[in-house]
């Protein structure tokens, strides 16, 4: 049987009511046929009961199909009650394909559900009504509990944790430090906020990164000592043996005091230059204690409303007769409704200079100076984005990764603080500063700023 014996039946029943309802109306009229104008009208009722029947059963078939996608209620095959094997093999196809998504489906929400469970960090997430629909083995660890319907819950855990989890942000980090069993923990909250049928989700990720900070502070007091041991011992070993020698000058070899006047010319010139040096040196220390009682008594930011492109442009006016002087060239793009800033204008200012000024002694051998400063706004990530690229003699891997170390520098004369200072004014603005660079072609400062 196939679709045609389907269309077949259905001509079939329309001709045979149509053809008994002339019938009964002809004998209706012919009045001596009365008796055979009943029976074509008993014969226009079965027409009628068989093609009503015909129909609903299609309808019912097709409903029971749809309930059958509907509910994922896929048997081997389906049988159709009208032997219809062409509308059977199109439901058989159809159903196998969302037999074959739905399994699929499974699979792949299996795979996710593993991956959930076996990692090894925090996972939670709940709707907006605070209930967890998903809480992974580590959550439930982290909180030694097995079950945890809604947020509230946590508060027994941890009353600031549970207010961070709710009040946090999508695509913010936040750190917490707190103790648990006589145990100190830092932590990073990190949370994505997500919609699934129109319904508002948050999923909110825990990590315990205590280990990875005490190594990176370890890593920095490692590079802070080895450059503060490398200032020191620069200024401590001229001095010392600079000492050396003018004691010599001083005192003979039993300790007694020369007669100054004794001393030749050349001894009196060396005399000088060694006290002149030792005075010099020692003005450099002091000069470097005072640079790391700056770095480490950095005021704390008063924060305004503030035009950044007007901050950058006030501070290109001010360092312009410098890199006039240097034959460099400055120039300033910012694109279009840059909107104000939380900042401080005076230390911006003074990261900008910091910057700047690196930038200046760069191209201090340059012919064709340029400085380009490039300010726009990243509106689907709600940052703002200063870049600062010029095309002077650049760094190589080695120094690029210890410039922001507090005075390290590769310069004669500085402090290097300057760079250390401005990625300390950037994280009080909660935003980030990165350096590129490239030998011979040039160095990129990146500040980026949250909106």
């Amino acid at each position: 049987m196939n679709f045609n014996f389907f269309r077949v039946k259905l001509i079939v029943y329309i001709v045979l009511l149509i053809a008994s309802s002339i019938a009964s109306l002809y004998f209706a009229i012919a009045s001596p046929f009365w008796l055979l104008s009943g029976w074509a009208f008993l014969l226009v009722i079965l027409s009628s009961v068989l093609l009503i029947r015909e129909s609903e059963r299609s309808k019912r078939e097709l409903l029971n199909f749809i309930s059958a996608i509907t509910f994922g209620e896929f048997k081997n095959t389906y049988k159709l009650k009208s032997k219809n094997d062409d509308l059977a093999k199109a439901f058989d196809d159809l159903i196998s394909v969302y037999r074959n998504l739905s399994t699929e489906k499974e699979r792949n929400h299996s795979y996710l559900q593993t991956i959930v469970e076996h990692i090894n960090i925090v996972l939670l997430c709940f709707d907006k009504d605070e209930n967890i629909v998903i809480l992974n083995e580590a959550a439930k660890r982290f909180f030694d509990r097995s079950n945890i319907k809604k947020i509230n819950v946590i508060e027994r855990f941890d009353q600031p944790l549970s207010s961070i989890v709710k009040e946090i942000k999508g695509g913010q980090k936040k750190l917490y430090k707190f103790s648990k069993m006589g145990n100190a923990y830092t932590i990073s909250i990190q949370a994505t906020e997500f919609k699934l049928q129109d319904k508002p989700y948050k999923l909110v990720s825990i990590q315990d990164v205590r280990f990875e900070l005490e190594e990176q502070e370890l890593d920095s007091w490692r590079k802070l000592v080895r450059v503060l041991t490398h200032e020191i011992m620069n200024t401590a070993i001229p001095i010392s043996t600079l000492a050396g020698v003018t004691n010599q000058l001083l005192f003979d070899e039993k300790g007694n005091e020369k007669d100054l006047t004794s001393l030749n010319q050349e001894d009196q010139s060396d005399l000088r230059h060694s006290l002149k040096t030792i005075e010099k040196r020692s003005k450099g220390i002091v000069e470097f204690v005072k640079a790391t009682k700056s770095y480490t008594n950095m005021p704390a930011p008063k924060f305004e409303k503030a035009n950044l492109k007007q901050i950058i442009q006030n501070v290109i006016d001010l360092l312009r007769p410098g890199f006039e002087d240097k034959n460099v060239k400055i120039v300033l793009e910012a694109n279009d409704g840059i909107a104000d800033l939380d900042l401080d204008t005076k230390l911006i200012e003074q990261l900008l200079i910091n910057i700047l000024k690196n930038s200046m002694d760069a191209l201090e051998k340059s012919e064709s100076g340029l400085v380009k400063i490039s300010l726009k706004s990243v509106d689907f990530e709600n940052r703002t984005m200063v870049e600062i690229a010029d095309n002077g003699s650049g760094m190589n891997q080695d120094i690029l990764e210890n410039i922001f170390i507090p005075f390290y520098t590769t310069k004669r004369e500085g402090s290097g603080i300057g760079l250390s200072l401005s990625k300390q004014i950037m994280r009080m603005h909660h935003g980030t500063i990165e350096a590129r660079s490239v030998e011979e072609k040039g160095t990129t400062i990146i500040l980026t700023f949250r909106d």
